[in-house]
Parts: structure tokens; sequence; C-alpha cells
């Protein structure tokens, strides 16, 4: 995805900002699920939010070597 010939504090730029991102992200959804309200919502509906993610994964899994 990055050219060989980009520096390396590009490389250490494009590094860094994922980082950052992803820990936003993953903080974010802390924050969200320690919610009580959605919590309690995501508690009653999580066996119907692991099947369809079960399903979507494995179908993103078989398709990969095909494409």
């Amino acid at each position: 995805m990055i050219a060989p010939d980009t520096g390396l504090a590009t490389r250490c730029f494009y590094g860094l900002w994922m980082t950052l991102v992803v820990f936003l992200w993953d903080a974010a959804m802390v924050m969200t699920i320690d919610n009580r309200g959605v919590r309690d919502r995501l508690g009653r509906s999580i066996f119907w939010v692991q099947k369809v993610s079960g399903v979507m994964l494995t179908v993103l899994g078989l398709y990969l070597p095909f494409s």
C-alpha cells in the first residue's frame, strides 16, 4: 500500500496516525458500551449479533480465496 521509496518520517506518521485512529475508535466503543441503556439492549440481542457477525465473517472468508 505504501510505495517502496516512501520516507521513514512518512511511514512513521502513517503508523502513528493509524494507531491513534484505532485507539480513538476503541475508546469510543468502550464509552458507548459502558452506557447502561446500550449495555441492556446489547445484552438482549447479543445472540443475534453474534450469529449475524459469524455468518458475515464466514461469507467473507469463503469469498476471499476466489477474489
